[in-house]
């Protein structure tokens, strides 16, 4: 009984997923085996949307999202964090690296 209570707070995040159409792109980076990514991927395949993968290393993340300019992307912190200190450092050095930190 409390596993259905708490179905719609777990479907809850997933809701994104099942507005996507084909114009829409999906950069794979979670492994097949992790559930979550799994459904991403089986979502964009009903909408028709494209997925791309990852290159495998995380230091070169920010050329797969150049790349594939993906309209979704799910990932770990680790992946975010790196993708904040790259966005972060292109914009300090596009500001002559004057800026605060």
């Amino acid at each position: 009984m409390q596993l259905l209570a708490a179905l719609p707070t777990q479907i809850s995040p997933l809701q994104p997923l099942t507005t996507r159409s084909e114009d829409d792109v999906f950069l794979s980076y979670l492994p097949l085996a992790h559930i979550f990514g799994r459904v991403a991927e089986e979502a964009f395949l009903v909408r028709g949307g494209s997925i791309g993968y990852w290159q495998g290393s995380a230091k070169l993340i920010m050329d797969d999202i150049a790349a594939l300019r993906p309209t979704l992307f799910v990932g770990v912190p680790r992946i975010f964090d790196r993708i904040y200190s790259g966005v972060t450092a292109q914009a300090r050095g596009a500001a002559g690296g004057g800026g605060t930190q």
